[in-house]
Order: structure tokens, then sequence, then C-alpha cells
């Protein structure tokens, strides 16, 4: 299926993978690092985009993951491609972080 999404789609680290995967479930002394969802939505678009778990395609997969996150939790993005491009190569570039994100994708959620 990753090919389909993403030509040439090779896994760089499955470990990194994994943990981008697992992030938005986080929990400190039992207390929930992402109480919000779109705090888990970005944390999870973070990380994929961030880990470099990939070959190539971290930022699409960074973008597929989040919005398909929203999907299959009755929600999805409301957002223009051009907004959502910039967004997520400034996440990329590290000049967005999660938090940050966050409020964003917070005004993109609508019900699905």
């Amino acid at each position: 299926m990753g090919e389909a999404l993403i030509p040439d789609f090779r896994i760089r680290d499955i470990g990194l993978l994994e943990s981008a995967l697992l992030r938005p479930e986080t929990t400190i002394y039992g207390v929930e690092a992402y109480p919000t969802f779109p705090e888990k939505v970005a944390a999870l678009m973070h990380s994929l985009s961030s880990n470099h778990a990939l070959i190539d395609g971290n930022k699409r997969i960074a973008w597929i993951g989040g919005r398909g996150f929203a999907i299959i939790n009755g929600k999805d993005f409301d957002v223009d491609v051009d907004t959502a491009e910039k967004v997520i190569m400034s996440l990329a570039s590290g000049e967005l972080d999660a938090k940050s994100l966050a409020l964003i994708v917070k005004d993109w959620l609508v019900d699905g």
C-alpha cells in the first residue's frame, strides 16, 4: 500500500516509524502527554515528518498519517492544498513544532 502513495516506498528505520505511530498515545506518570485530539494528530504528523523513518516521502506520510488518523476518528481536514503544503514544509524544516501545529490542526478539523 505504501508504494501506491509513495513511489519507491522504503522504510529506513522501523523503530522510528513505530515510535512516530505510538507518539499520540504517550503518557507521563499516567497523564496523557497529548490530551486533545488536535494535539494527538499534531504529535503524529510531527514525528512522521521529523523522525525520517522512510528513505523518501516523510512529508507525504506525515500528511497522509495525520489526515488518515483524523478520518478514522470521524473527522477530516478542511484546508486548501496550498496552505496544507506550506504547513507541511514548515513542519519538515523545523520552523513549526507539534504544539503550534496542534493549533493549526484544531482549525482544520471538521466532522467527517
